[in-house]
């Protein structure tokens, strides 16, 4: 049962809500609201209100974005979260934040498409907004009782994320690399980077406990990122990013040699105290001064990959030393390197 009433009190100018029920689990709810300048006003958050508790999809768009975040914070990272309410606040709100969920169709996508492009919009950052559309309107369906997704008789105007060649070093473009670094901890961090195939983020949230010299492993169970001029260390993204590596002697020396630059570190200290704009700034200044290709830092974990499959070594033992969840993303990622043994298994089969 439903106790609804909208109403003045004497004297006052403004129009106030009072709502009592139950939500479907039995649980009673109690909301008062006031500051309606219109009874209108008044009766469409009255609606609004109970169609919410009630997972109805006659809701707004405002409200279920405000749902569906409440439900995604739990499961994402501070900074996916950040990236993908960036896409809903400059590009999805403005468009259909008092669309009725329900209402929406095929050709209110269309227009909505057709606005972003007149904003020149990349390719890429077109699919990413159109992803996000297409993410939440699932979510009504799954918990607000949408019938279907209009979404998918939409011709997506957005992109897949443009493959570029890959790029990356051999040993010898490493070596004439890390001849000219002069900084001793940016030495070991891009040495780390070359040998391990790790990403940044999980380097520069190691700490001294993470190292073991004694069995000569690395322990990568954490990321860091930086968010609103916040450092932040957080689980990595994936559960098959939690991984323990062997380590090179050269790795291990040149850390013994750079762990004497901290004075009584304890477990917990980080390894690393640069920012990323420092060093990525400091890494283009040395492959000017090397004169190597160019590459940016994600590149040299490609690197790493290119070395070990170069090098003959299972696709299976490089998925899992570069935290990839199997052996498809390793292959998806690095199947080019793989088409001169593809020439080598036919020269075999035809030598049989």
């Amino acid at each position: 049962m439903i106790f609804m009433s909208v109403y003045k009190e004497k004297g006052d100018k403004k129009w106030r809500v009072e709502i009592r029920t139950k939500d479907k689990t039995g649980k009673k709810i109690r909301k008062k609201k006031t500051g309606f300048d219109t009874k209108k006003q008044a009766e469409e958050f009255e609606r609004e209100f109970i169609n919410k508790i009630m997972n109805s999809s006659n809701i707004t768009f405002k409200s279920l974005y405000e749902i569906y975040f409440e439900d995604v914070e739990l499961k994402l990272k501070v900074n996916s979260i950040s990236t993908k309410k960036a896409y809903f606040r400059k590009y999805l709100l403005p468009f259909f934040e008092n669309y009725y969920i329900d209402e929406i169709v095929p050709n209110d996508i269309r227009k909505f498409q057709n606005e972003l492009i007149k904003n020149n919009l990349s390719k890429n950052t077109l699919r990413a907004i159109e992803n996000n559309l297409k993410t939440i309107l699932n979510f009504a369906i799954k918990y607000y009782d949408l019938p279907s997704n209009p979404m998918a008789k939409i011709e997506m105007v957005g992109s897949r994320k443009n493959k570029k060649k890959m790029l990356f070093w051999n040993l010898q473009e490493f070596n004439q690399f890390i001849e000219v670094v002069d900084d001793l901890e940016l030495k070991f961090l891009f040495t780390l980077l070359f040998w391990t195939g790790m990403r940044i983020g999980e380097v520069l949230a190691l700490t001294f406990k993470d190292i073991d010299l004694n069995k000569k492993k690395l322990n990568i169970n954490k990321t860091f990122t930086r968010l609103n001029k916040t450092d932040i260390i957080t689980a990595p993204k994936t559960e098959s990013s939690i991984r323990k590596i062997d380590l090179t002697e050269n790795v291990i020396n040149l850390f013994k040699e750079y762990a004497k630059t901290f004075y009584k570190p304890v477990p917990s200290t980080r390894i690393f105290t640069k920012g990323k704009v420092g060093i990525r700034l400091n890494f283009i200044k040395y492959i000017e001064q090397a004169k190597v290709k160019k590459i940016v830092i994600h590149d040299l974990r490609h690197s790493h990959a290119s070395l070990l499959i170069n090098n003959k070594v299972n696709i299976l033992a490089v998925a899992k030393r570069l935290g990839h969840e199997d052996i498809k993303m390793t292959l998806n990622t690095y199947s080019h390197l793989y088409d001169e043994e593809n020439q080598n298994m036919i020269n075999i089969l035809n030598n049989l």
